[in-house]
């Protein structure tokens, strides 16, 4: 019905209210286990991680993760080339995969390594307004398939994060 609102936009008002949350973190792990928080709880998945460029620049860290596998992931670093969560940082752009394996851009050396099957992924760059890319959230295997509105809040709830770190290169 007209001037209801739909379920994105409580969704979209529960994220606002939170998003203080990251900011207002004071160390860069306890930002991204926020955001990543806020994101999973807005966005149902069973995982999900924050990566975060290294200090060399040369890889993507796993700075918070939740889930099955989420000690055996922490502090880990990927190749900033490498599987989606590359591909989202070096195009800043977010993006959804029904199926992960068949795709040529899935690094399954982190499935290898954890046990965890990696099989739907969502991912938002993690961003300032303006700015480059710091790292990636994701989001791995949800209940029932992500959708365009799935995308919209990761996309949006990874942007505190862009702003936090942002802050921190000031």
């Amino acid at each position: 019905a007209f001037g209801q609102p739909s379920p994105l936009d409580d969704r979209l008002e529960d994220l606002f209210m939170r998003l203080g949350e990251v900011s207002e973190a004071s160390s860069a792990n306890e930002a991204c286990a926020a955001a990543l928080r806020i994101a999973s709880e807005l966005v149902p998945a069973d995982a999900g991680a924050v990566l975060i460029k290294t200090s060399r620049g040369d890889g993507l860290r796993f700075r918070a993760a939740l889930g099955p596998a989420a000690k055996t992931v922490l502090d880990t670093v990927i190749p900033l080339d490498r599987g989606l969560a590359g591909f989202v940082f070096q195009l800043g752009v977010a993006l959804s995969i029904g199926d992960a394996k068949p795709d040529e851009r899935h690094y399954s050396r982190v499935d290898k390594q954890t046990g965890y099957v990696t099989r739907a992924v969502l991912a938002a760059p993690v961003r300032a307004d303006q700015g480059g890319v710091y790292g990636v959230l994701e989001l791995i295997n949800p209940p029932r398939p992500f959708n365009d509105d799935d995308l919209e809040l990761a996309t949006r709830g990874a942007a505190p994060l862009g702003g936090f770190f942002r802050a921190m290169d000031q």
